[in-house]
């Protein structure tokens, strides 16, 4: 079915224009110019673009323009009929032959002045619209009432495209299809409105910034000033106890010196506290710390462990501990070096002597004359004696009196123990019993020995000898007289304590 508006193709039984929304159905013609009127005018209400006078006068040049709009198309609808029918074919061409009508070409013959009328109407109110939007936007229409006999005809602009109607009356009309994404004209001005908030908004935090900034400024300048916040602490350092006493109470502070061991030059501050550049209030108090020199304690007779503490106390780290043979309880301090009361840096090395006890070593499995010097060099004496054993081998070494390990005094005697056989013991006695001098009775000569020339043990406690001496003979008178020296020979015997029984 042709849409008698815009000439476009639809669908037959359709009821409206697909392309501009013009009724089709056969009673559409019957809508009256009035109910068309009053939908526009309710339209216009809604819009409320322009005012009471302006949309009369619009009313009036709308309506002018519509009549003669009507009147040209319905003159243009005779010219042409005539012209059609008039028209000579092509020699050879033949008309076609018209098929018979239908029912619905009847319906629409019989509708064709009623659509026409509905047309007419549709095309003055869209009129009317538009000019009530171009007064509404400051149009010049400044002619329109003027008699067409002055200006010609007037014809709509091939490009005008017709609005769509909505009439509103419950039927459906197909739509042209939504774009696939809706325009972004509001989000856009969005944007860019928040996007002026925003640099707005984010002046005024940096002019805060700036502020806050500046006053931070010039608070510190005036507490560094002392202008508030109390005074400033002077930089003392450096200084002597006596000049730093005087500025700090020339600034109504409070003074107190305290003492503090250091390698420092002696007398000089080494801090305050509080330290320099603090804000006090005056009259508050400053203690300021004088370097003073370290030096040796006075250990000598204290334990290891307490002249470890005290040396700590000065701050002497390098420690070094000696021992010594002594008397003395075991770990007493015999010396300290440097001697105590010498000044000396914390660096300086100290050595600490320290008591240890005299003890009896092992001489155990030496010679004899090793066995000598050990104890010698342990500070202790000595002695030999034999002891005679058949368990230990003739002239073994067996041990000591007191025994290896002993806690003595220093000089103490310490008896070396020596292994002697029965045989070599009495050999030995007889050594001693006819040593050079002595005398003895040999066949009943008194006679005196000069050198005693060998001795051997010969069984049962027995030892025979060899001597070489003179006999005597004493006088009435007192004097002695010797005989000419010759040796003699003989022999003793011992009992079990050693002593000769013939």
């Amino acid at each position: 079915m042709k849409c008698p508006n815009c000439e476009t193709e639809n669908r037959d039984g359709a009821k409206f224009c697909d392309e501009c929304g013009f009724p089709l159905a056969k009673d559409a013609g019957k809508a009256t110019s009035g109910e068309l009127r009053d939908n526009s005018a309710a339209e216009d209400e809604r819009e409320g673009a322009v005012d009471a006078d302006s949309e009369g006068a619009a009313d009036e040049e709308a309506e002018r323009a519509a009549d003669e709009e009507a009147e040209r198309a319905a003159d243009g609808e005779a010219e042409r009929a005539p012209e059609t029918a008039g028209e000579e074919l092509p020699e050879g061409e033949e008309l076609p032959e018209e098929a018979p009508e239908s029912a619905d070409e009847a319906d629409e013959e019989d509708l064709d002045e009623s659509q026409q009328a509905t047309k007419q109407l549709f095309q003055t109110e869209a009129l009317k619209k538009d000019a009530k939007d171009a007064i509404a936007k400051g149009a010049d229409l400044s002619g329109l009432d003027e008699p067409s006999e002055l200006y010609g005809e007037r014809l709509v602009d091939s490009s005008y495209e017709p609005p769509v109607i909505d009439w509103r009356d419950g039927n459906t009309m197909q739509m042209a299809p939504l774009p696939e994404e809706e325009p972004e004209k509001s989000k856009d001005y969005l944007a860019s409105s928040t996007k002026k908030q925003r640099s707005g908004a984010k002046g005024v935090v940096i002019a805060i910034v700036a502020i806050v900034v500046a006053a931070a400024v010039v608070a510190l300048v005036t507490f560094q000033m002392g202008i508030w916040g109390g005074k400033t602490v002077p930089d003392v350092c450096g200084m002597t106890q006596a000049d730093a006493t005087s500025i700090l109470e020339s600034e109504g502070f409070a003074v107190r010196a305290s003492q503090v061991k250091s390698d420092d030059t002696e007398g000089l501050v080494l801090i305050s506290d509080p330290e320099a550049g603090a804000h006090i209030e005056e009259g508050h108090e400053v203690v300021i710390h004088i370097a003073t020199a370290r030096s040796i304690p006075e250990a000598v007779g204290k334990t290891q462990a307490e002249a470890s503490a005290l040396l700590a106390e000065e701050g002497y780290e390098n420690v070094k501990v000696a021992t010594q043979r002594s008397d003395e309880p075991a770990g007493t301090v015999l010396a300290i070096a440097p001697e105590p009361g010498a000044r000396a840096k914390s660096t300086a090395e100290v050595t600490l002597t320290v008591a240890e006890p005299f003890v009896v070593p092992d001489v155990s499995n030496m010679y004899l004359d090793d066995a000598i010097a050990t104890l010698e060099e342990a500070g202790l004496g000595y002695d030999v004696i034999y002891i005679p054993t058949e368990a230990y081998a003739d002239g073994q070494m067996m041990g000591t009196d007191p025994v290896a390990g002993t806690e003595v005094k220093g000089g103490s005697i310490v008896y070396i123990q020596i292994a002697q056989a029965r045989s070599t013991l009495l050999v030995n006695l007889a050594h001693s019993y006819l040593a050079p001098g002595t005398s003895v009775v040999s066949n009943g000569y008194n006679i005196v020995i000069d050198s005693l020339d060998s001795v051997t043990y010969v069984g049962n406690d027995t030892v025979s000898y060899t001597a070489t001496g003179r006999a005597f003979t004493s006088m009435l008178s007192g004097e002695t007289v010797y005989d000419t020296p010759t040796t003699f020979s003989g022999t003793l015997t011992f009992n079990s304590n050693n002593q000769v029984v013939g």
